[in-house]
């Protein structure tokens, strides 16, 4: 909270794009427009929990995003191609229903679980990337980035150590 309080009052650019955002969620929830990125990703969230709620225990299916969205982009035509809603909690919970999404937020759970107790022995950098992939998940596909995301998901686990269990002296 501190370093957004500090960009933002230091960064003319991250302001702006802040100031930004907020223009647009409130346009979004006020007058349901769709005229850029966060009101794009307000109604793909939207469409997602809808999803989710008529298909709770099974989910629409993997992949399935590509063929129900199209259908529901008539409010953000610039945003009628992506391939996933821009939030991986709110892709697990439409394609593979409450199951899903808590499957998703048990693994996040254990990640930071085993990176905070590194934290607490002085290795900060797992937790580091867990939040970083947590709060990523929020607004992109971090893990569905077969680069980006991949990447700090390998980058978390790689970083862990075993602090109930450390390797034995040979």
């Amino acid at each position: 909270l501190c370093l957004f309080i500090l960009f933002y009052y230091s960064s003319e650019l991250f302001s702006h794009r802040i100031n930004v955002a907020i223009s647009e969620f409130n346009a979004n929830i006020n007058l349901h427009t769709c005229e850029g990125s966060t009101s794009a990703r307000m109604e793909m969230a939207r469409v997602s929990l809808k999803q989710m709620l008529l298909h709770p225990l099974t989910g629409t299916g993997i992949g399935s995003w590509l063929a129900i969205w199209p259908s529901f982009a008539a409010t953000c035509p610039m945003s009628a191609g992506l391939n996933n809603p821009h939030n991986d909690y709110a892709l697990a919970g439409m394609e593979t229903g409450v199951l899903g999404l808590f499957s998703l937020l048990w693994l996040y759970f254990q990640l930071f679980k085993s990176g905070f107790k590194n934290a607490l022995n002085g290795n900060i950098i797992s937790l580091l990337f867990i939040t970083t992939l947590v709060i990523s998940s929020l607004f992109n596909g971090p893990l569905r980035d077969a680069v980006l995301g991949m990447a700090i998901t390998w980058m978390v686990t790689a970083t862990l150590h075993d602090i109930d269990h450390p390797p034995s002296e040979a």
